[in-house]
């Protein structure tokens, strides 16, 4: 016999002996690098250069006067226990901020424009919730409903760290591709901060990108022998320009990728180093080499100016341009212990006893 379906993940967590996990504390930092299995390199002929020791002398290219910067924000509000799981409610956002220069900063969203957002309850697809309950979100009341995410794949962060921040960054993921891709029409540059996510088709413009802002680069994806050479590197200087394969399965995609140095201090060889991205169809790569090398070279004498060096806010790597639109995307969350109080309500809701009759049964 078919089991009956809950009406809500609501009403599924109230049977199922959920609790909020009372030792959780606010999470917003949500860190997440790109670590695993280094991305096979291309063949010597697609780089920039063979011997990656030649630097480019001088960049070709005068830096921009505009730049657009895409990013995403997270809140991880409550950490739900339920059964021998882990189920997490979040906020996201995800907007633009773009640098004039001469002007400084304009925001992509306003009061009556907001940034794109979403109330996400994140989890394992183990748990299969779709298939027990009839509407897949838990509604807390005031307007506040977080429909369910799911995922099989774990968070490459640490080691214990849940399926379901994955599953949350999953949808912070979804929400900065559709703010690059409306970027792409206005021809100006558009940075993404992280990695950049293959937009489907892989896209380049020239002059535009998309390009990613890699700030954690302990993850090369360089042969170790160049190293020293990276460490090296002047402020305001990129490396040349190395191509690899975007998938393990070398499929016809290319990531093409170069290192910049923000800022220059002897003894923090690897403070100010960050890395620029694009993703190109690797049928188009001859034709777009040079719209690259351009795009690359106008980042590399813009990025120097908009950071500082010192200590605030992960600087140098997290530029002010960045800093800024995460503050303001910050104020449209809700306070997180507001929707944990909500939660606890919505666990105990009508029938408070009804937990310990289910023990006793």
């Amino acid at each position: 016999m078919e089991e009956r379906k809950h009406r809500d993940i609501g009403a599924l967590l109230r049977g199922g002996f959920a609790q909020v996990d009372h030792w959780y504390m606010e999470d917003e930092a949500f860190f997440h690098r790109e670590v695993g299995e280094d991305i096979p390199l291309a063949p010597r002929d697609l780089w920039e250069s063979e011997e990656w020791r030649e630097f480019p002398e001088d960049l070709s290219f005068p830096g921009f006067d505009r730049v657009c910067f895409v990013d995403g924000k997270a809140r991880i509000h409550v950490r739900i226990l339920y059964r021998t799981s882990v189920l997490l409610l979040a906020e996201v956002a995800a907007s633009w901020v773009q640098w004039e220069r001469g002007k400084g900063l304009s925001f992509g969203f306003s009061p009556s424009s907001p940034p794109s957002f979403a109330r996400v309850l994140g989890a394992g697809e183990e748990l299969a919730l779709r298939a027990v309950v009839e509407h897949p979100e838990i509604d807390l009341g005031m307007g506040m409903v977080f429909r369910l995410e799911e995922t099989r794949r774990g968070a490459r962060i640490f080691a214990d760290t849940e399926v379901a921040r994955q599953a949350i960054l999953n949808v912070m993921q979804r929400l900065e591709r559709e703010e690059v891709r409306r970027l792409l029409d206005r021809r100006i540059p558009v940075v993404k901060d992280g990695t950049i996510h293959l937009i489907d088709p892989p896209t380049f413009i020239p002059g535009v990108g998309p390009c990613g802002l890699v700030k954690g680069v302990e993850e090369l994806r360089l042969p170790r022998e160049w190293l020293e050479s990276l460490l090296r590197l002047p402020r305001g200087r990129r490396t040349p320009a190395v191509v690899g394969f975007l998938r393990q399965d070398r499929t016809d995609v290319l990531r093409v990728f170069s290192y910049v140095r923000l800022v220059e201090d002897p003894a923090f060889p690897w403070k100010g180093l960050v890395r620029l991205e694009v993703v190109v169809p690797g049928e188009q790569f001859p034709v777009l080499r040079s719209d690259i090398t351009r795009l690359f070279d106008g980042l590399a004498q813009v990025l120097p100016e908009l950071t500082g060096d010192y200590p605030w806010r992960r600087l140098p790597e997290n530029l002010f341009p960045i800093i800024a639109l995460e503050e303001r995307l910050r104020q449209h969350f809700a306070p997180s212990g507001f929707v944990q109080e909500l939660v606890q309500r919505v666990l105990w809701e009508k029938n408070p006893s009804s937990v310990w009759e289910r023990l006793e049964e």
